[in-house]
Protein backbone atom coordinates (compact mmCIF):
# COMPACT_ATOMS: atom_id res chain seq x y z
CA UNK A 1 0.00 0.00 0.00
CA UNK A 2 2.97 2.54 0.86
CA UNK A 3 4.23 1.95 -2.87
CA UNK A 4 1.14 2.70 -4.62
CA UNK A 5 0.40 5.69 -2.50
CA UNK A 6 3.93 6.89 -3.03
CA UNK A 7 3.12 6.30 -6.80
CA UNK A 8 -0.26 7.85 -6.94
CA UNK A 9 1.25 11.17 -5.13
CA UNK A 10 4.18 11.27 -7.71
CA UNK A 11 1.67 11.31 -10.54
CA UNK A 12 0.20 14.84 -10.16
CA UNK A 13 4.20 16.14 -9.96
CA UNK A 14 4.68 14.29 -13.47
CA UNK A 15 2.18 16.27 -15.34
CA UNK A 16 2.62 19.59 -14.35
CA UNK A 17 6.48 19.50 -14.74
CA UNK A 18 5.59 17.78 -17.76
CA UNK A 19 3.27 19.92 -19.03
CA UNK A 20 5.55 23.23 -18.01
CA UNK A 21 8.53 21.55 -19.94
CA UNK A 22 6.16 20.89 -22.74
CA UNK A 23 4.58 24.57 -23.20
CA UNK A 24 8.31 25.88 -22.43
CA UNK A 25 9.31 23.92 -25.33
CA UNK A 26 7.02 24.97 -27.50
CA UNK A 27 7.20 28.64 -26.91
CA UNK A 28 11.32 28.67 -27.20
CA UNK A 29 11.43 26.76 -30.21
CA UNK A 30 8.08 26.54 -32.14
CA UNK A 31 7.66 29.90 -31.87
CA UNK A 32 10.86 32.74 -30.38
CA UNK A 33 13.40 30.66 -31.99
CA UNK A 34 12.56 31.43 -35.63
CA UNK A 35 12.51 35.45 -33.94
CA UNK A 36 8.95 35.92 -35.57
CA UNK A 37 8.56 39.38 -34.20
CA UNK A 38 12.16 40.52 -33.63
CA UNK A 39 15.45 39.53 -32.06
CA UNK A 40 15.40 42.15 -29.04
CA UNK A 41 11.51 41.17 -28.75
CA UNK A 42 12.24 37.78 -28.63
CA UNK A 43 15.41 37.55 -26.41
CA UNK A 44 13.57 39.49 -23.90
CA UNK A 45 10.28 37.40 -23.97
CA UNK A 46 12.58 34.35 -23.53
CA UNK A 47 14.43 35.71 -20.48
CA UNK A 48 10.81 36.45 -19.07
CA UNK A 49 9.50 33.05 -19.89
CA UNK A 50 12.11 31.76 -18.38
CA UNK A 51 12.30 33.27 -15.45
CA UNK A 52 9.08 32.52 -14.44
CA UNK A 53 9.41 29.12 -15.59
CA UNK A 54 12.16 28.29 -13.22
CA UNK A 55 10.70 30.51 -9.87
CA UNK A 56 7.36 28.58 -11.08
CA UNK A 57 8.92 25.06 -10.57
CA UNK A 58 10.91 26.03 -7.58
CA UNK A 59 8.38 27.05 -5.87
CA UNK A 60 6.12 24.22 -6.88
CA UNK A 61 8.35 21.32 -5.76
CA UNK A 62 9.23 23.91 -2.39
CA UNK A 63 5.15 23.11 -1.74
CA UNK A 64 6.01 19.76 -2.01
CA UNK A 65 9.47 19.19 -0.37
CA UNK A 66 8.80 21.36 2.51
CA UNK A 67 5.24 19.88 2.91
CA UNK A 68 2.98 21.51 5.18
CA UNK A 69 4.33 20.56 8.47
CA UNK A 70 2.54 18.45 10.83
CA UNK A 71 1.92 18.11 14.87
CA UNK A 72 3.68 15.06 14.88
CA UNK A 73 6.90 16.74 14.08
CA UNK A 74 6.99 17.92 17.55
CA UNK A 75 7.54 15.60 20.40
CA UNK A 76 5.87 17.40 22.84
CA UNK A 77 2.50 16.86 21.18
CA UNK A 78 3.20 13.13 20.49
CA UNK A 79 1.49 10.92 23.30
CA UNK A 80 3.44 7.57 22.67
CA UNK A 81 1.56 5.63 25.81
CA UNK A 82 -2.18 6.63 24.35
CA UNK A 83 -3.46 2.95 23.98
CA UNK A 84 -2.43 2.96 27.51
CA UNK A 85 -3.71 5.81 28.91
CA UNK A 86 -7.14 5.80 26.92
CA UNK A 87 -7.92 2.62 27.82
CA UNK A 88 -11.46 2.88 26.34
CA UNK A 89 -12.39 5.58 28.45
CA UNK A 90 -11.40 9.32 29.21
CA UNK A 91 -7.83 9.95 28.55
CA UNK A 92 -5.76 10.28 31.59
CA UNK A 93 -3.76 12.47 30.47
CA UNK A 94 -3.11 16.39 29.98
CA UNK A 95 -1.71 18.14 27.00
CA UNK A 96 1.36 20.31 27.50
CA UNK A 97 1.22 23.80 28.57
CA UNK A 98 1.90 25.42 24.92
CA UNK A 99 -1.54 24.38 24.23
CA UNK A 100 -2.88 24.68 27.34
CA UNK A 101 -1.33 28.62 27.22
CA UNK A 102 -2.46 29.45 23.30
CA UNK A 103 -5.32 27.62 22.21
CA UNK A 104 -8.09 29.39 21.53
CA UNK A 105 -10.12 26.37 19.79
CA UNK A 106 -11.18 23.23 21.97
CA UNK A 107 -14.10 20.36 21.19
CA UNK A 108 -17.82 20.55 21.86
CA UNK A 109 -16.83 19.34 25.40
CA UNK A 110 -14.28 21.87 26.00
CA UNK A 111 -11.27 19.16 26.14
CA UNK A 112 -8.61 20.64 24.22
CA UNK A 113 -8.78 19.07 20.68
CA UNK A 114 -6.74 15.25 20.01
CA UNK A 115 -6.33 13.71 16.92
CA UNK A 116 -6.85 9.61 17.77
CA UNK A 117 -5.66 8.31 14.45
CA UNK A 118 -2.16 10.49 14.96
CA UNK A 119 -2.24 9.84 18.66
CA UNK A 120 -1.50 13.64 18.95
CA UNK A 121 -2.70 16.93 20.54
CA UNK A 122 -4.22 18.99 17.92
CA UNK A 123 -3.45 22.91 18.28
CA UNK A 124 -5.56 25.90 16.46
CA UNK A 125 -6.56 25.65 12.98
CA UNK A 126 -4.60 22.44 12.68
CA UNK A 127 -6.81 18.75 10.99
CA UNK A 128 -6.60 15.60 9.96
CA UNK A 129 -5.80 15.01 6.42
CA UNK A 130 -7.42 11.54 4.96
CA UNK A 131 -5.39 11.87 1.81
CA UNK A 132 -2.02 12.44 4.03
CA UNK A 133 -3.05 9.97 6.12
CA UNK A 134 -1.69 13.07 9.29
CA UNK A 135 -2.29 15.97 10.86
CA UNK A 136 -1.76 19.22 9.53
CA UNK A 137 -0.74 22.18 11.05
CA UNK A 138 -2.94 25.38 9.76
CA UNK A 139 -4.39 23.17 6.71
CA UNK A 140 -5.71 25.35 3.87
CA UNK A 141 -6.94 22.10 2.47
CA UNK A 142 -5.30 19.18 0.37
CA UNK A 143 -4.38 20.47 -3.40
CA UNK A 144 -4.56 17.33 -5.91
CA UNK A 145 -2.07 19.41 -8.16
CA UNK A 146 0.29 18.99 -5.52
CA UNK A 147 -0.49 15.68 -4.06
CA UNK A 148 0.24 17.40 -1.18
CA UNK A 149 -1.64 19.44 1.59
CA UNK A 150 -1.39 23.66 2.15
CA UNK A 151 -0.29 24.14 5.44
CA UNK A 152 1.31 26.34 8.06
CA UNK A 153 5.01 25.98 6.31
CA UNK A 154 4.47 25.69 2.67
CA UNK A 155 1.19 28.20 2.44
CA UNK A 156 3.75 30.96 1.12
CA UNK A 157 5.42 29.03 -1.11
CA UNK A 158 2.13 27.97 -2.43
CA UNK A 159 1.08 31.39 -3.27
CA UNK A 160 4.19 32.39 -5.11
CA UNK A 161 3.62 29.54 -6.80
CA UNK A 162 0.01 30.86 -7.95
CA UNK A 163 1.98 34.26 -8.83
CA UNK A 164 4.73 32.99 -10.82
CA UNK A 165 2.74 30.07 -12.87
CA UNK A 166 0.25 32.80 -13.57
CA UNK A 167 2.85 35.31 -14.98
CA UNK A 168 4.34 32.28 -16.69
CA UNK A 169 0.54 31.27 -18.08
CA UNK A 170 -0.51 34.94 -19.14
CA UNK A 171 2.74 35.50 -21.21
CA UNK A 172 2.83 31.99 -22.93
CA UNK A 173 -0.71 32.61 -23.52
CA UNK A 174 -0.05 36.22 -25.82
CA UNK A 175 2.86 34.78 -27.31
CA UNK A 176 0.98 31.75 -28.63
CA UNK A 177 -2.51 33.51 -29.01
CA UNK A 178 -0.56 36.26 -31.11
CA UNK A 179 1.55 33.93 -33.22
CA UNK A 180 -1.99 31.96 -33.96
CA UNK A 181 -3.72 34.98 -34.69
CA UNK A 182 -0.89 36.24 -37.16
CA UNK A 183 -1.32 33.02 -38.85
CA UNK A 184 -4.94 32.62 -39.84
CA UNK A 185 -4.64 36.14 -40.51
CA UNK A 186 -2.43 35.67 -43.16
CA UNK A 187 -0.60 38.27 -42.03
CA UNK A 188 3.44 39.09 -40.91
CA UNK A 189 4.29 38.45 -37.71
CA UNK A 190 5.30 34.45 -38.08
CA UNK A 191 8.07 35.48 -39.96
CA UNK A 192 10.85 34.03 -43.12
CA UNK A 193 12.80 31.93 -40.60
CA UNK A 194 15.90 34.10 -40.78
CA UNK A 195 15.29 36.31 -37.82
CA UNK A 196 13.88 38.97 -39.35
CA UNK A 197 10.41 39.04 -38.55
CA UNK A 198 8.83 39.27 -42.17
CA UNK A 199 7.23 37.81 -44.63
CA UNK A 200 3.79 35.73 -45.24
CA UNK A 201 3.04 33.24 -42.58
CA UNK A 202 4.69 29.66 -42.78
CA UNK A 203 3.67 26.52 -42.84
CA UNK A 204 6.54 25.43 -41.60
CA UNK A 205 6.45 27.36 -38.78
CA UNK A 206 3.45 26.52 -37.76
CA UNK A 207 2.20 23.88 -34.97
CA UNK A 208 -0.65 21.68 -33.58
CA UNK A 209 0.92 22.17 -30.63
CA UNK A 210 0.81 26.20 -30.44
CA UNK A 211 -2.78 25.37 -30.57
CA UNK A 212 -3.18 23.60 -27.54
CA UNK A 213 -0.38 25.98 -25.59
CA UNK A 214 -3.00 28.66 -26.34
CA UNK A 215 -5.68 27.25 -25.58
CA UNK A 216 -4.55 25.35 -22.22
CA UNK A 217 -2.30 28.40 -21.05
CA UNK A 218 -5.77 30.88 -21.40
CA UNK A 219 -7.94 28.30 -19.47
CA UNK A 220 -5.29 27.64 -17.07
CA UNK A 221 -4.59 31.70 -16.45
CA UNK A 222 -8.08 32.30 -15.65
CA UNK A 223 -8.69 29.13 -13.37
CA UNK A 224 -5.18 30.06 -11.52
CA UNK A 225 -5.91 33.58 -11.58
CA UNK A 226 -9.44 32.97 -9.97
CA UNK A 227 -8.00 30.38 -7.20
CA UNK A 228 -5.00 33.10 -6.80
CA UNK A 229 -7.53 35.58 -6.26
CA UNK A 230 -9.95 34.03 -3.83
CA UNK A 231 -6.93 32.57 -1.81
CA UNK A 232 -5.30 36.26 -1.54
CA UNK A 233 -8.87 37.75 -0.01
CA UNK A 234 -8.58 35.00 2.62
CA UNK A 235 -5.34 35.98 3.67
CA UNK A 236 -6.49 39.39 4.11
CA UNK A 237 -8.95 38.05 6.05
CA UNK A 238 -6.93 35.67 8.15
CA UNK A 239 -8.99 31.99 6.87
CA UNK A 240 -7.78 28.87 5.83
CA UNK A 241 -10.52 27.71 2.96
CA UNK A 242 -11.46 25.61 5.46
CA UNK A 243 -12.30 28.03 8.10
CA UNK A 244 -13.85 29.69 5.12
CA UNK A 245 -16.45 26.78 4.65
CA UNK A 246 -17.37 25.82 7.93
CA UNK A 247 -18.24 27.59 11.26
CA UNK A 248 -15.65 27.14 13.87
CA UNK A 249 -15.83 26.13 17.04
CA UNK A 250 -13.82 28.07 19.52
CA UNK A 251 -13.26 27.91 23.03
CA UNK A 252 -15.93 30.44 22.83
CA UNK A 253 -18.55 30.67 20.83
CA UNK A 254 -19.61 32.98 17.68
CA UNK A 255 -18.95 33.70 14.49
CA UNK A 256 -16.19 36.48 14.23
CA UNK A 257 -12.72 35.59 13.74
CA UNK A 258 -10.49 35.67 16.55
CA UNK A 259 -7.02 35.10 14.23
CA UNK A 260 -8.21 38.27 11.92
CA UNK A 261 -5.57 40.95 13.29
CA UNK A 262 -5.91 43.30 10.20
CA UNK A 263 -5.61 42.92 6.60
CA UNK A 264 -1.52 44.21 6.37
CA UNK A 265 -0.73 41.85 9.91
CA UNK A 266 -2.94 39.16 8.01
CA UNK A 267 -0.67 39.39 4.92
CA UNK A 268 2.62 39.77 6.57
CA UNK A 269 2.04 36.60 9.13
CA UNK A 270 1.93 34.22 5.94
CA UNK A 271 3.87 36.04 3.23
CA UNK A 272 6.72 38.65 5.26
CA UNK A 273 7.51 41.91 5.13
CA UNK A 274 8.04 43.57 2.10
CA UNK A 275 8.15 43.13 -2.00
CA UNK A 276 11.35 40.51 -1.92
CA UNK A 277 9.78 38.09 0.60
CA UNK A 278 6.53 38.25 -1.01
CA UNK A 279 7.77 37.60 -4.80
CA UNK A 280 10.56 35.69 -4.21
CA UNK A 281 10.85 32.15 -2.36
CA UNK A 282 13.45 33.34 0.34
CA UNK A 283 13.44 32.27 3.77
CA UNK A 284 11.75 35.12 6.52
CA UNK A 285 12.46 33.29 10.24
CA UNK A 286 10.26 35.88 11.64
CA UNK A 287 7.41 33.68 10.26
CA UNK A 288 9.02 31.04 12.52
CA UNK A 289 7.81 32.03 15.71
CA UNK A 290 4.80 29.52 17.05
CA UNK A 291 6.01 27.21 14.73
CA UNK A 292 2.30 26.78 13.67
CA UNK A 293 1.29 25.71 17.26
CA UNK A 294 -0.09 29.12 18.40
CA UNK A 295 -1.25 32.44 16.78
CA UNK A 296 -1.90 36.00 17.28
CA UNK A 297 -5.06 36.77 18.31
CA UNK A 298 -7.65 39.94 18.19
CA UNK A 299 -7.51 40.51 21.70
CA UNK A 300 -10.68 42.08 21.82
CA UNK A 301 -12.47 39.74 20.12
CA UNK A 302 -10.76 37.01 22.04
CA UNK A 303 -11.78 38.71 25.53
CA UNK A 304 -15.33 39.32 24.32
CA UNK A 305 -15.34 35.28 23.66
CA UNK A 306 -13.54 34.49 26.74
CA UNK A 307 -16.31 36.38 28.77
CA UNK A 308 -18.79 34.24 26.86
CA UNK A 309 -17.16 31.39 27.26
CA UNK A 310 -16.80 31.32 31.04
CA UNK A 311 -20.40 32.10 32.11
CA UNK A 312 -21.50 29.26 29.46
CA UNK A 313 -19.05 27.33 31.18
CA UNK A 314 -20.26 28.06 34.38
CA UNK A 315 -24.51 27.79 33.12
CA UNK A 316 -22.88 24.21 32.16
CA UNK A 317 -21.66 23.23 35.19
CA UNK A 318 -24.31 24.87 37.46
CA UNK A 319 -26.82 22.39 35.45
CA UNK A 320 -24.58 19.60 35.82
CA UNK A 321 -25.44 20.08 39.75
CA UNK A 322 -21.61 20.79 40.53
CA UNK A 323 -22.15 24.04 42.14
CA UNK A 324 -25.26 25.45 43.37
CA UNK A 325 -27.90 27.65 41.98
Amino acid sequence: MGCIAMTMSAFPKMWVTLLFIWSYWVIVFKILRPFPIGKFTTIILFIITTFELVLSLYTYYLVVHIGPGSPLDHLELVVPNYDEANIGTEMDISPPSILTLNSVMVKNNGGYRFCQKCKVWKPDRSHHCSSCGKCILRMDHHCPWFGECIGWSNHRYFMQFLFHSNLYLIVISLISVFTLLTFFGGGNGIGDGNGNGKGDASLDLFSLHIIFVGILGVIFALCVSVLGGLTMWQLFKNKTTIEAFEDQRYKHSGRLNVFDIGKRSNWSSVMGFNWKEWIFPITVTDLQIGKGLFYQTNDPQEQHFTSFSQRVSREIERRRGQIPV
